[in-house]
């Protein structure tokens, strides 16, 4: 509940680049804590899971899936939400012709991702640990989908400062 109220609670939109810098410092504070908490949560579906397969009466499963199906939407949404809000603050850093800050922000997405692919970890047939995996997969290709239009705009940049300087 705390992030998702973090997280709607509109900033008022801005041009200065510091100011924006700052916002984004701030959010990748709060991107971290969000990862830092990914284990517990994970932790928490694989109890409601086992819990789920002991339970003997049909209303308690039907709970259980309800609780575990808002947990994880819950969890879903804030991390599309953290999502979209990078991106926002870094398109908002590019139209603010903080070009260099804009580029950075984008390597430093793309070395946590770079981290997250490079994973070799062997998949067993744990139901959990797959469910997991595809879950950071779907997460990733959502925030690759979101960064598409900044590197779009990024490439337009360059080409803007390549032709002014001939």
């Amino acid at each position: 509940e705390e992030a998702e109220s973090t997280l709607e609670t509109p900033s008022s939109p801005t041009t200065n680049p510091e100011e924006i810098k700052s916002h984004l410092g701030e959010h990748k504070e709060f991107q971290k804590g969000l990862r830092t908490k990914r284990p517990v949560y994970e932790a928490t579906l694989r109890s409601g899971r086992l819990l789920r397969e002991k339970a003997l009466l049909p209303e308690d499963l039907q709970a259980l899936d309800d609780m575990l199906g808002q947990l994880k939407e819950r969890w879903d949404a804030v991390g599309s939400q953290a999502a979209e809000r990078q991106h926002q603050l870094e398109e908002a850093l590019l139209f603010s012709g903080r070009f260099p800050d804009a580029l950075q922000a984008l390597m430093d997405w793309l070395y946590q991702a770079e981290l997250q692919l490079a994973e070799e970890v062997p998949v067993v047939g744990d139901r959990d640990v797959v469910s997991t995996l595809m879950d950071k997969h779907k997460v990733f290709q959502r925030e690759l989908g979101q960064r598409a239009g900044c590197v779009r705009t990024l490439r337009r940049s360059v080409r803007d400062l390549m032709r002014g300087s001939r």
